[in-house]
């Protein structure tokens, strides 16, 4: 058996492209209609925090919301491997959105549950935060790389 010799990646594999950032921006997509749907939903004109419509919509957000951070790690590596000036560190980006998830998290624990609405509020905050780091990513993306 021979072993090839293989230049060192981050991952061990070249599963990064020039696609991963489609989900960075289906993200700022759902953040802004996530945030819509609540704030109707806060009124309780046509649906109220406790509908079964509200958690679906909350959980594939938040889905979306987490599937951002493996997509920004490849899409990172893919932006590091192009040449381009601009070289991302995707763990700044993880830090800051886990950070202000977990902080609100804890903010909410502390406050006692914020009025039983904690169900609403984490998935909530984690759809806004991802989306606002899915902004900030895709912002710097497009002057360093000129896509999106």
């Amino acid at each position: 058996m021979s072993r090839r010799a293989e230049s060192p990646s981050v991952t061990g594999r070249s599963r990064s492209g020039p696609w991963y950032w489609y989900v960075l921006a289906a993200q700022l997509v759902s953040a802004g209609v996530v945030t819509l749907y609540v704030a109707v939903a806060a009124t309780g004109a046509v649906v109220t925090l406790g509908d079964l419509l509200t958690g679906v919509v909350l959980a594939v957000g938040a889905l979306l919301g987490v599937a951002v951070y493996p997509s920004l790690f490849q899409d990172a590596v893919y932006v590091n491997r192009t040449g381009s000036e601009w070289r991302p560190r995707w763990w700044w980006y993880f830090a800051a959105g886990f950070g202000v998830t977990f902080l609100a998290y804890g903010a909410v624990r502390t406050s006692g549950g914020a009025g039983g609405a904690a169900p609403v509020v984490l998935p909530f905050v984690l759809v806004v935060v991802s989306g606002g780091v899915s902004a900030v990513y895709l912002y710097r993306r497009h002057h360093a790389v000129g896509t999106p």
